[in-house]
């Protein structure tokens, strides 16, 4: 939905808003024998790999898009999307993916044969994801990224 980019002790860090699990599919549609359309609800696990798929799958674009238009070596790709806070219930936008992708390595893989959430694992990706829960936020002070500048 967004993109910011932030400059911080020589790191490029794109922080891209992505997708919600409200903009996830709720139901499937399959056509019967008879040409009509059977729809059933989408399992929540189902709907929560969609929406981590989506996410991976962004944040992957995202560094592969500044790669190719900018003079960089690497990017850092920080994912934000909106999850349940436990402890309030609210639902906040979080930071639940981070992943820092270099040029060297996206010239060693087939992107077009590639499972985003494979790579952005193979590529030491941080992220907390269930197939029960979904996503959960990750700590960015720990990856050396303050998000209230």
């Amino acid at each position: 939905e967004g993109i910011d980019t932030m400059f911080l002790d020589g790191r490029v860090i794109a922080v891209v808003d992505g997708l919600d699990l409200e903009d996830m599919p709720e139901e499937t549609v399959t056509l019967l024998k008879s040409g009509k359309a059977s729809f059933k609800a989408l399992a929540t696990g189902k709907r929560l790999e969609m929406h981590r798929d989506a996410i991976c799958s962004a944040a992957l674009r995202v560094a592969i898009e500044f790669i190719a238009t900018l003079p960089l070596d690497e990017v850092e790709v920080l994912m934000l999307t909106d999850i349940l806070d436990p402890a309030t219930g609210h639902i906040d936008g979080a930071p639940v993916l981070h992943v820092r992708v270099t040029e060297q390595a996206l010239r060693t893989v087939n992107l077009r044969r590639t499972d985003a959430c494979a790579l952005v694992e193979r590529l030491g990706g941080h992220m907390s994801w269930s197939r029960r829960d979904g996503f959960r936020a990750v700590n960015t002070a720990a990856l050396g990224i303050d998000l209230s500048l």
